[in-house]
């Protein structure tokens, strides 16, 4: 938020000494738009989370899939060969 709340901070000040807004209107501004922007930031999260759950998934799928080719070799009348992918 660092750009953006820089420039609100910029017209505010303007606007207060311009006389156009009061001191506690640039506050309720501020804080409404404080209140707007925060569950954009948490949506924008859920994406990265989705997307470290996803490949988490996938990783375990590998894993549970060498669990059972290795359990196959161990079996009775089975080559025990070593083989690598």
């Amino acid at each position: 938020m660092g750009i953006v709340s820089a420039i609100i901070m910029e017209l505010g000040a303007h606007k207060i000494l311009a006389g156009t807004m009061t001191l506690g209107t640039f506050f309720c501004l501020n804080i409404f738009l404080g209140l707007l922007v925060a569950p954009v930031f948490q949506i924008v999260a859920i994406g990265t989370q989705i997307t470290e759950a996803i490949t988490g998934l996938e990783r375990t799928r590998e894993i549970l899939r060498t669990a059972k080719a290795i359990e196959r070799i161990d079996e009775p009348g089975t080559d025990c060969e070593l083989r690598s992918r």
